[in-house]
């Protein structure tokens, strides 16, 4: 009797801790458990697991069911945090097939040179690669790259760079014909280097675009042996024919005849990256409160790609305040807004600070912008 109780009670207790621990895996939520998985068994950092456990639950998926990409990517070098990078900016590299999608274009990458932490590196940088096909777009992407560098190791330093990985991104067929073209033009090898780096996506333009926008920069004056023709063709290709022609015309509002726009993007093509916004709020500055001429603003164009509020504004205030000792002379305004940070304190703060200390607080603190 005493035996029998003894067991019933033994199963009554098992019963219970059984329940309470059914009942309280029922009543946590599947991203809790999944977050819980991730940072256990994987090691991912707690704030990523989270954020990827809300992800894999809206997509109807348990984290147990990645443990074969997850490895996947540790054999490879890849770390937690890594990982969890890749995942969270494309996911459905979690569901792709471990071993019959994933695993051979990171073979492919490994075997062109693109190991190790370069590979980690890569990867980490344009998640994306993952998701293209590696017979149609990341082998002959490879092959045209190793075939124009001539060498794995310059082919390694490209993507190292920070947007170099767009060049697996954005290869089209037309890249070859288009290289090409450029070497036609007489654009040398470091220019068409240049270019893959800052643009490679208008080496995706088919061949009639991509030459109508090498006429259009040659025609504006610039040099194709120049490395000032591929910051044009950038420029040029980074936005529509209207959004150009808008541009342009802000300059002529402001009193630019076509001579002397095109002497101004001769000089720093770049200007054509700024917002009609920015080109606007600068030359109205410039030109009207200022008094600067455009021949002036042509002598210094890089003060058009520089910030008003923080850079100019406060350098040409404190310019004043000097000029108006008789500390410096009128015509060094436009060196004093484009100099490097540097030189500014060098010539125009360090040498009048013992004699006016207000100056140096003065920029130093921004305080200018509201004088």
């Amino acid at each position: 009797m005493f035996r029998f109780k003894f067991f019933m009670e033994s199963l009554q207790f098992s019963l219970s801790m059984s329940l309470r621990s059914l009942s309280t895996s029922v009543s946590r939520p599947p991203k809790t458990l999944t977050a819980e998985y991730l940072i256990s068994s994987h090691g991912f950092p707690q704030e990523a697991a989270l954020t990827l456990a809300n992800i894999v639950a809206e997509r109807g998926r348990s984290g147990a069911r990645f443990d074969s990409v997850i490895t996947l990517f540790k054999n490879y070098g890849f770390t937690p945090a890594s990982m969890a990078s890749i995942f969270i900016s494309y996911p459905n590299v979690l569901s792709a097939k471990a071993h019959g999608n994933i695993k051979p274009k990171l073979d492919f990458l490994s075997k062109s040179g693109l190991s190790g932490d370069t590979l980690v590196h890569v990867i980490c940088n344009d998640p994306f690669i993952l998701m293209r096909s590696l017979e149609g777009h990341l082998a002959p992407c490879m092959n045209s790259l190793i075939k124009f560098f001539g060498s794995r190791e310059d082919l390694v330093s490209l993507f190292l760079n920070k947007r170099g990985s767009w060049a697996l991104r954005n290869y089209s067929e037309a890249m070859e014909l288009n290289i090409n073209t450029l070497r036609a033009f007489g654009v040398s090898n470091s220019g068409i280097a240049k270019l893959i780096t800052l643009r490679v996506r208008a080496l995706s333009r088919t061949p009639s675009e991509f030459r109508a926008i090498l006429d259009k920069i040659k025609q504006m004056g610039l040099d194709p042996s120049s490395m000032m023709f591929i910051y044009g063709v950038c420029s040029c290709a980074g936005m529509k024919d209207e959004k150009w022609d808008a541009k342009v015309n802000v300059f002529y509002k402001y009193g630019f005849s076509e001579a002397q726009f095109r002497a101004l993007f001769v000089k720093q093509p770049g200007i054509m990256n700024s917002s009609m916004k920015r080109l606007e709020k600068m030359l109205n500055y410039l030109m009207n409160d200022l008094g600067w001429t455009v021949d002036y603003i042509t002598s210094y164009p890089i003060v058009l790609m520089s910030s008003l509020e923080k850079k100019i504004m406060p350098r040409v205030q404190v310019f004043m305040f000097l000029l108006s000792e008789g500390l410096v002379k009128q015509t060094a305004v436009g060196r004093a807004a484009v100099i490097s940070e540097a030189e500014f304190y060098k010539f125009f703060l360090v040498p009048h600070g013992e004699k006016l200390p207000q100056i140096l607080e003065m920029y130093k603190s921004k305080k200018v912008l509201s004088s």
